[in-house]
């Protein structure tokens, strides 16, 4: 995996082999290569830079809404041009006393499934 940003990560496969050449401001481009796979992270994204890259993909506003609101329900909805949704992790972790209870941590995940691509968004590094 390459890191291009600060919580801006991803990777491009080309004929079915993992590249190092991904960069955040060239998504497009890579979705318009034929035989071009790619995957992009945001990790608490910039609301400004997704939706410009909301934009520039097409994207359902509503949609890029929802990956960043604060709450969200599981849901999938299919768009003309990519499908959205938004997923819970469940982690059991230890609350850190001496002697620990268990807890659940849901951390949440939305995703853009595009054609030649994946767009995930994270609200927190919690979740990697």
């Amino acid at each position: 995996m390459v890191q291009t940003a600060p919580k801006v990560q991803g990777r491009v496969w080309r004929s079915g082999k993992a590249q190092d050449d991904f960069e955040f401001d060239k998504i497009s481009d890579y979705l318009g290569e034929e035989d071009t796979l790619v995957w992009a992270d945001l990790c608490d994204p910039d609301h400004d830079a997704l939706c410009s890259l909301a934009a520039e993909l097409g994207l359902n506003d509503w949609a890029v809404e929802d990956a960043v609101a604060a709450a969200e329900r599981v849901k999938a909805t299919s768009y003309e041009t990519h499908t959205f949704c938004t997923v819970y992790a469940v982690d059991v972790v230890a609350d850190g006393a001496e002697l620990p209870r268990l807890m659940l941590s849901m951390q949440r995940i939305s995703a853009f499934v595009l054609p030649r691509g994946l767009i995930t968004v994270r609200l927190t590094p919690d979740f990697d």
